[in-house]
């Protein structure tokens, strides 16, 4: 039987809350719910009323899914032709290679209106009682802000260099024209440009290679005007990680507490046109530097280095330990759970070509509560199971090696279990691989 997401594939017609609706090169779309097991029936129960005006410059109605797994967005005339431009050289980019755009599975035509839409993944976590340490909207330049902190969102006030009766330069310098609301987000939209975050080395090397391949392909397509979504969740060492899902998570250990990073880029459809041209015109002598509004070869460049020198490498940061997972019951469990059992020591694991999103971590003292491992990861885990040797102790260790004894954090529903470290996970994972390291 051909299954639910083969059909997928092969329709130009989609089911959006009741509607059929004309779907745009779901050849390449298809791919990329395939890759995040993502059925042809998860618009199925979508309300187009839902859709409602945010935050921004857009000015399109936008609106997520009943389960906020997903973002369903009006494009503009522009957007829609660059997608229909671009569509396929995207897609290809991220089935293929290292990336941080987020994930796009469908564009549609809505017959009713004629308006197109586009549909993507929500590249932060929608798990009840979520208190986000910091909520940032990045683009490497002054555009940067700072969206929530604590739990508590910052509104937008803006300036614009062009409405000059609005005092523009004084609200920001001078005591007396400020408000409230506008020094908070001012404050935030420095601290957003200014602010390095503390990661391990192997992630700081994963998210800027990330980025340096994405910006090189929005480069050669003459696109710009993209930024990265940063959540950050801030924990005791002690409690539990919440699933990676299918979004890009870093989790590390830094200065006594757990740091949960969700990355995303998003908006990257926006093409160098005749009305970019004549605003960076009007910006270039007023706005402040750098500038937004930038030909696509600048923005790249600007963007590369404000998250090479964003995501920095810091000795006292360690990646803490994810047991790396997918959503297909494993063929052979008992090998998954051996190696979650017993790998540990100062060995660095590196399993390239690893398929499916990575999830749950699940591994108590080397009992599996749930069969989570894919058939491909379960393949290559045993093989490396394998070449574990039994320590005196019951335990297993790396030829010549000592056991990795429980490091301080460690709980029973933790990130790593008592009897040895666990495999690190960034799901998907950047390169299309798992990679692992010990916590140090």
């Amino acid at each position: 039987m051909v299954s639910e997401l083969t059909q997928a594939a092969d329709t130009a017609v989609f089911d959006v809350g009741g509607e059929e609706v004309s779907c745009h090169m779901d050849d390449a779309f298809s791919k990329l719910r395939r890759k995040y097991s993502v059925s042809n029936t998860f618009l199925k129960e979508f309300s187009f009323d839902s859709l409602k005006l945010f935050g921004g410059k857009g000015g399109n109605l936008m609106a997520f899914t009943a389960n906020k797994r997903f973002l369903v967005k009006e494009l503009s005339d522009g957007d829609h032709g660059s997608l229909l431009t671009h569509a396929r050289a995207i897609v290809g980019h991220m089935t293929d290679g290292p990336t941080l755009i987020v994930p796009m599975f469908l564009h549609f035509t809505r017959p009713k209106n004629g308006r197109p839409y586009l549909v993507m993944l929500n590249c932060l976590p929608t798990h009840r009682g979520i208190i986000w340490h910091k909520r940032y909207d990045l683009k490497g330049n002054r555009d940067d802000k700072l969206m929530e902190e604590d739990g508590e969102d910052i509104p937008e006030v803006h300036k614009r260099c062009f409405a000059v009766h609005k005092c523009w330069y004084g609200c920001d310098v001078i005591p007396l024209c400020n408000t409230p609301a506008r020094k908070r987000y001012y404050q935030g939209k420095v601290e957003a440009f200014t602010t390095t975050f503390n990661m391990s080395e192997q992630h700081a090397k994963s998210i800027v290679g990330a980025v340096k391949a994405d910006t090189d392909l929005f480069r050669g397509l003459g696109l710009m005007d993209y930024s990265m979504i940063c959540g950050i969740i801030k924990q005791g060492q002690s409690d539990p990680v919440p699933p990676a899902e299918g979004l890009y998570q870093f989790v590390l250990n830094y200065d006594g507490a757990t740091y949960i990073y969700y990355l995303g880029i998003i908006d990257f459809l926006q093409e160098w046109t005749s009305t970019k041209v004549i605003a960076a015109a009007l910006k270039a002598p007023l706005a402040p530097k750098p500038l937004s509004t930038v030909p696509p070869p600048k923005y790249a460049d600007q963007f590369y280095s404000a998250m090479e020198h964003k995501f920095k490498a810091e000795n006292a940061a360690s990646s803490r330990v994810v047991i790396a997972s997918a959503h297909r019951r494993p063929h052979n469990e008992r090998a998954c759970v051996t190696l979650a059992d017993c790998l540990g020591g100062p060995m660095l694991v590196e399993l390239k070509g690893l398929g499916g999103p990575a999830c749950y971590r699940r591994a108590i003292n080397g009992v599996s509560r749930e069969p989570s491992l894919a058939a491909a990861e379960c393949d290559a885990l045993s093989h490396l199971s394998s070449m574990m040797v039994p320590a005196n102790d019951g335990r297993c260790a790396p030829p010549g090696g000592a056991p990795l004894a429980a490091q301080p954090g460690d709980t029973e529903d933790g990130a790593a279990a008592a009897h040895g470290a666990g495999v690190l996970a960034s799901s998907p994972p950047l390169g299309g691989g798992v990679e692992g390291i010990p916590i140090v």
